[in-house]
């Protein structure tokens, strides 16, 4: 987490927003809630320091989640910054509710 700190610190924020999401997130749903494709490129960033590993669902579909030990990292990460932490769990919140 310190390396990735030091050589691409923004992908710390998608790791801090998928440790939120302990069942994982799949590719169109982060695309939904990072409001773009920038994730993509944190997300390579991020599974090549094995912070965040991925299966394919029965669709065929990606989906992306970490470790539980490493939840507990993301989730300290974003103790840092509680605007942030705020804004990633309305932003689940939003997620969700299409769910239920």
């Amino acid at each position: 987490i310190s390396h990735m700190k030091n050589t691409m610190p923004e992908a710390l924020n998608l790791f801090g927003f998928v440790g939120l999401l302990p069942g994982g997130v799949s590719d169109d749903e982060l695309t939904q809630m990072w409001e773009n494709t920038e994730w993509m490129r944190l997300k390579d960033a991020l599974t090549r320091a094995s912070l965040l590993v991925f299966k394919t669902d029965n669709k065929g579909m990606f989906i992306y989640s970490m470790l539980p030990f490493m939840s507990i990292r993301a989730y300290e990460y974003l103790e840092t910054d509680e605007e942030r932490r705020h804004a990633y769990h309305m932003k689940c919140c939003r997620l969700f509710k299409d769910y239920c």
